[in-house]
């Protein structure tokens, strides 16, 4: 039905995270002459602290700089974590490669079902960060990897920290030691 006005407009106060379902009607009285029921998801940013399943937490302290990690891994790690029932859009991951006997490099990577893989590759005690855009209802994982120039067979311990925005609160991510 067309309604007799092409303007108008109406305001909600604001929602917690979740997934909503609305009925926006046109009345008159308490006749409906229009209406149109929709789904709202209400997404917002979300602390890996809050998400991580059995993920601890500290500080790691690099010669510049101190950074607060909500997990911890200690060898190549393929996944590190993953997500199988993602309520969120993006994330954004920070991370530090410990350094224990040598110069070398880190290598985090976010995989996912049907985007590219976005990495980032630091040295040992730099901070690092990814950005990644994410599909809700498709799985993403991370791997991390090294690399170093010295002949001992070791690898760093790495630290993560970030968020994601999401609709849930949820502990989804699955920690891997």
């Amino acid at each position: 039905m067309k309604l007799p006005s092409d303007s108008g407009s109406a305001a909600l106060a604001g929602m917690p995270l979740g997934k909503y379902r609305f009925r926006i009607a046109d009345l008159i009285g308490h006749r409906v002459l229009a209406q149109q029921v929709s789904g709202v998801a209400v997404f917002g940013q979300v602390p890996f602290s809050t998400l991580f399943i059995d993920g601890g937490s500290g500080t790691y302290a690099t010669p510049t700089n101190s950074f607060p990690w909500v997990a911890e891994w200690s060898a190549d790690a393929a996944p590190a974590f993953a997500v199988k029932d993602n309520h969120c859009l993006s994330v954004h991951i920070g991370f530090v490669p410990g350094q224990h006997n040598g110069p070398g490099t880190a290598t985090l990577t976010v995989v996912q079902e049907s985007r590219d893989p976005v990495s980032a590759t630091v040295p040992y005690d730099a901070i690092g960060s990814v950005d990644a855009q994410l599909t809700p209802g498709q799985s993403w994982a991370v791997n991390i990897s090294y690399e170093t120039s010295t002949a001992a067979n070791w690898e760093p311990e790495t630290y993560v920290n970030g968020y994601a925005v999401c609709d849930s609160t949820e502990r989804t991510i699955l920690g891997y030691a």
